[in-house]
């Protein structure tokens, strides 16, 4: 940090000022007198501007932590669920058009596997017409995968859990 030129100010002139501040100029943390008016933090201290960016920080710094303990609680939770199944979705892009523009993705491959990490589904799905190219030519198409009138298209099959 560069350091400040002294101001040209007489003493006389310097106190004068100092009495017409309506705003505090001493830092309550670090006890600096900065010559812009300190800023008020969120706890109601007023803080220079090093000490309120520090202050911002260990805020932040809390925040995450607090967010990293919640995030801990929700996995411990839903790994504890025996029904869980985790998703996996890789795209395939999309050939470019003849002038190079991008076209969207061609196909999805879905993966599904249960907390104990057997697979429940593993199927590419074409997303685009079947004249469109880019898919891998063992790419299903949607209509066809979930054609099954007794099961929802929302829930795939799994051994020993569907109750039929």
């Amino acid at each position: 940090m560069r350091e400040s030129v002294p101001s040209p100010a007489t003493a006389a002139q310097l106190a004068a000022a100092a009495a017409r501040r309506s705003k505090p100029h001493t830092c309550k943390d670090c006890g600096a007198h900065p010559e812009t008016p300190c800023i008020q933090a969120s706890d109601g201290r007023h803080l220079c501007a090093a000490c309120a960016y520090i202050h911002r920080l260990r805020t932040r710094q809390q925040e995450a932590a607090a967010a990293s303990r919640q995030a801990a609680e929700q996995a411990a939770r839903l790994l504890a669920d025996e029904h869980l199944l985790v998703l996996a979705v890789d795209y395939t892009p999309g050939e470019p058009t003849a002038s190079g523009n991008p076209r969207p993705p061609a196909a999805a491959r879905i993966t599904a596997i249960d907390r104990d990490g057997t697979p429940v589904c593993d199927r590419t799905l074409r997303l685009t017409g079947p004249r469109t190219p880019g898919a891998p030519a063992h790419a299903t198409d949607p209509a066809e995968t979930t054609a099954d009138p007794h099961r929802p298209a929302h829930r795939p099959h799994r051994p020993g859990l569907d109750r039929e």
